[in-house]
């Protein structure tokens, strides 16, 4: 195998004399040879020409000929090309092999010194600059109005999570895969059903249940979060007619641009130019940003400086790389300046970045270096509304006293050990619904034990006495909600039944079918009191039963391929099974209760903490991405023709140098602004006059912001294994991962072109 060598490339050359392309005049370097990989090669080549060397070999177009043609010898074209096609020997599949530095370059079969000059020389006058018969930014650009558009200043904080173990060109082909209804697995993938239980602003008996949905709500804390209203609707082409979870697709083509060695990268300043599709042939939105000092931490969450202009419509989509290269835009008349490419120079300046070229001072002569084609999934998540939050505590109450009136009903039924457990459980349920428990647990007699009825506090030991009530009313009614899963079996007598449980989907479906109304029911309850009215006459109520199933079966639904005549006997255990999973559907509401508990709190505290901040219960406060991002060089995309760059053409996988999956889940732009502010004000105060009561003001806003912050990080983490699960099920490699991102998209594929001038990429 070939190792690096430490030689300088005049020694290196020298020891190579006599050896010569077999097929050319060109020269050739011996199989071993090396030009010392990425030390030697910083040494002797700007950042420019190394870029420009590894996008050269990573083209789609450079196979042996291509290359040859530009002055590469033949033996290394042909090893070259050999390795960017990867095992299969085909170009634009899962295994290619895109080179991603120079010692992978280095690495390759007869490649050293004379390679690389070669190489160098092909590419060499990409990298010359001229100001000639192009768009720049000088000082005098920043001399007139604004340009129009709308602009948008804040700090963005946004959790990204992405799949890492395997390669972009692998993790392109499996996405991009269809199964048997030409679904992609991206498009399978992007939803996930469990965060459906973030759906507060839905009545409860139609949204989920399940361990999943539960999970999710437990996960976030203090902060209760709803689905945006028109996104959890009955979709009408699904025969179930029970609500889904349904996602806003955005087709988004994005050109990042640098200067030739990437100083803004190094500055951790990016530039970017969007073009938002409404369709196909339809563009939506233009938008120009910049972001400074973005950074992700070990959670994942995302912040960074941002500032971008927008116009609605793509009149001037065929001018955006001139627009952002000059720093000007036409979109409200003659062109004139825009704020985020003057920022972008301002911070350049300050860093001492930008040159006098050609007669012009403080020169900024960007150029687009890659181009990403995102299909973005997405939907909005709101502060669930007070009176939700209400409706869904006193549901809590509601089934604590319905499971304690079933309770006392059953009791003389039960044995003598359940017995017990059950008439503990009864008093527990009784002494929530009196407060005393909750007083019990606080300690003390309390301004109020519900939360439902708590008062903007004036003090903070008012706010505090009302945590240590939310508290206690969570932890309590978790308590309940645990002891009543232990009884549930014992209480509904479905332990042992003989009736497959099979029937009581199949009961169900008949009742969806005779009732319209019970289509987007999630829980028993509706279906419990329907089979009770059909007791009231069994023998008509198991006529029309076994009519219905025999259909069934005789059509061939899937449902019903087990469907035998239902006895009495049967009809009764279908009604012993749903009082089990009504039971099942208690507990986690009863616990849900106790979440509600600790929101209504949670309000309460943001208001005394942040006076300046309003609940964001209707103003899309969250945005919940899930991104499959092809990324191509500037070359490849210029090479498809202008027609074809819109998204009714799928990118050809041969031209895709990296692949992204990445959600990411931010707080909408200037939602943020009232924390942010009110943090710097405190902070401010103490710093000239420190307080008892200022720190504790300050702690408390960091308090609340810290918890939307972590919402977003649970969110995005929450993801992982059914994303993960999905991708192995379609053929991924063993050890993929799900974690934060390294870096942005954009800064990722900057990086890659870039030779990893900023580090490794992820």
């Amino acid at each position: 195998m070939k190792t690096s060598s430490n030689l300088g490339i005049l020694v290196s050359a020298l020891l190579l004399v006599g050896c010569s392309d077999p097929a050319s005049d060109i020269p050739s370097d011996a199989e071993s040879a090396s030009f010392g990989g990425g030390g030697k090669a910083d040494d002797l080549f700007s950042t420019c020409e190394k870029s420009e060397v590894l996008k050269l070999l990573n083209e789609s177009t450079s196979d042996p000929d291509h290359l040859v043609s530009l002055g590469i010898n033949r033996r290394a074209a042909n090893n070259v090309w050999s390795h960017r096609l990867g095992a299969d020997g085909q170009l634009g599949t899962g295994d290619d092999n895109i080179f991603d530095d120079f010692n992978e370059f280095d690495d390759v079969s007869y490649v050293g010194p004379a390679t690389l000059s070669q190489a160098v020389d092909a590419i060499v006058e990409r990298c010359h600059e001229s100001l000639h018969n192009r768009p720049f930014v000088d000082r005098n650009t920043f001399a007139g109005s604004n340009g129009g558009g709308w602009a948008r200043d804040n700090e963005e904080l946004e959790a990204a999570m992405t799949v890492t173990g395997l390669t972009g060109q692998r993790l392109n082909a499996i996405l991009r895969d269809t199964d048997s209804r030409g679904r992609t697995i991206f498009s399978r993938l992007r939803r996930n059903r469990d965060f459906e239980g973030l759906t507060y602003g839905y009545p409860v008996d139609e949204v989920p249940w399940k361990n999943g949905a539960m999970d999710v709500r437990e996960s976030l804390g203090y902060v209760s979060l709803s689905i945006e209203g028109g996104r959890f609707d009955v979709d009408p082409d699904d025969d179930d007619g029970t609500r889904e979870l349904s996602l806003g697709t955005d087709i988004m083509d994005d050109t990042y641009y640098d200067v030739a060695n990437f100083d803004l990268l190094n500055a951790d300043i990016n530039v970017r130019g969007r073009v938002r599709w409404d369709s196909d042939s339809s563009v939506r939105r233009l938008l120009i940003a910049a972001k400074f000092g973005s950074e992700v931490d070990a959670a994942g969450l995302k912040r960074a400086a941002k500032i971008d202009v927008r116009t609605e419509g793509g009149r001037h989509a065929g001018s955006l790389d001139h627009d952002v290269m000059s720093g000007t835009v036409p979109w409200s008349g003659p062109a004139a300046p825009i704020e985020p490419i003057e920022a972008v120079y301002r911070r350049a300046l300050e860093l001492d970045l930008l040159p006098d070229m050609q007669g012009y001072a403080d020169v900024l002569l960007m150029n687009p270096k890659v181009h990403m084609r995102s299909e973005r999934s997405r939907y909005h998540l709101n502060e669930a509304a007070i009176d939700a939050l209400t409706r869904y505590y006193v549901n809590g109450r509601t089934r604590i006293a319905e499971v304690n009136a079933l309770i006392e009903a059953r009791l003389p039924d039960l044995g003598p050990g359940v017995q017990a457990d059950a008439e503990q459980l009864v008093q527990l349920g009784q002494s929530i619904l009196s407060g005393a428990e909750i007083e019990r647990r606080v300690g003390t007699a309390v301004t109020t034990v519900r939360p439902d009825e708590f008062t903007t506090p004036s003090t903070v030991e008012e706010l505090d006495e009302q945590k240590l009530v939310a508290d206690a009313v969570f932890d309590a009614m978790h308590d309940y909600a645990a002891d009543l899963d232990d009884l549930d079996n014992a209480l509904a007598g479905s332990d042992g039944l003989r009736t497959d449980d099979a029937f009581l989907d199949m009961f169900v479906a008949w009742r969806k079918a005779v009732d319209s109304s019970l289509r987007p029911k999630t829980i028993a309850r509706p279906f419990l009191d329907d089979h009770g009215e059909l007791t009231q006459d069994v023998d008509a109520a198991l006529v029309a039963f076994n009519t219905y199933g025999e259909a069934q079966r005789a059509a061939d639904n899937e449902e019903f391929e087990d469907f035998e005549t239902v006895t009495a006997a049967m009809f009764e255990d279908i009604g012993k099974y749903l009082t089990d999973d009504d039971l099942g559907n208690s507990h986690r509401m009863i616990a849900t209760g106790g979440i509600m508990a600790r929101s209504l709190w949670f309000d309460r505290a943001r208001e005394f903490y942040v006076p300046g901040s309003n609940r964001s219960s209707f103003s899309n406060f969250i945005i919940d991405t899930t991104d499959f991002t092809q990324m191509v060089t500037n070359e490849e995309w210029n090479a498809i023709p202008e027609a074809e760059r819109t998204p009714a053409t799928v990118l050809d996988p041969a031209k895709v140098f990296h692949s992204m999956l990445v959600n990411e889940v931010q707080i909408e732009l200037g939602s943020e602004a009232p924390y942010l502010a009110r943090i710097e004000a405190l902070t401010a105060e103490i710093a000239a006059n420190p307080t008892p009561e200022a720190e504790r003001m300050l702690a408390g806003a960091k308090f609340v912001f810290d918890e939307y912050r972590n919402s977003l990080t649970t969110i995005a983490a929450l993801k992982g294994d059914d994303i993960l699960d999905r991708l192995d099920d379609a053929g991924a490699p063993r050890g993929i991962e799900w974690g934060p991102s390294e870096a942005s998209k954009g800064t990722t594929a900057l990086r890659i072109v870039a030779d990893g001038v900023r580090g490794p990429t992820p």
